[in-house]
């Protein structure tokens, strides 16, 4: 088994707040005014929304278990928030039209560049590098998430991020 090695990043993931629609969009996990939040355990947006909901209002945490069913569980329960990957809420989107559930515009400032996975023998790399700079110089990135119907972020940095630290989580806004 080869080690790999990463490309560029091509798209930038981050954490965001969903909301149903008809209720106040909020401005951050500080924005409940009320409303129960619902996250899911163990994962970097649970986290950010423990550390980042106001003392007076963690009893309006609920908290479920992580997967694909997550986005399903809160409409089926009636909750107005949920914390949630963006990309996540996208594939949750495309399954389910109709659903009332709506991204709001908060986004955490964290967010993770990602790019494709090789394996370090390969020759190809910097030619791939280069490919991924030239569309996002000419947005075509952008434009391929827009004619899917998906939430695009630019990456950051070239260089993927080396991980996430409790630190970091500390004082991000």
């Amino acid at each position: 088994m080869s080690p790999i090695d990463v490309s560029d990043g091509y798209m930038r993931t981050q954490v965001g707040m969903v909301y149903r629609e008809g209720t106040p969009e909020p401005t951050g996990p500080s924005d409940l005014a009320g409303r129960r939040l619902a996250l899911q355990e163990n994962t970097l947006s649970g986290t950010i929304a423990m550390l980042r909901t106001k003392p007076g209002e963690r009893g309006n945490l609920v908290t479920m278990s992580p997967g694909t069913e997550f986005l399903w569980n809160v409409e089926k329960e009636g909750l107005d928030l949920a914390m949630v990957d963006v990309l996540a809420f996208d594939s949750y989107l495309k399954a389910n039209p109709f659903t009332q559930l709506r991204l709001a515009d908060w986004r955490h400032s964290i967010g993770l560049d990602i790019g494709i996975a090789v394996l370090s023998e390969n020759p190809d790399l910097p030619q791939l590098n280069e490919a991924i700079s030239e569309l996002l110089a000419l947005g075509r990135f952008v434009e391929l998430a827009q004619e899917v119907g998906l939430t695009y972020l630019a990456p950051q940095d070239t260089e993927l991020s080396k991980g996430i630290t409790m630190q970091m989580l500390m004082v991000a806004e």
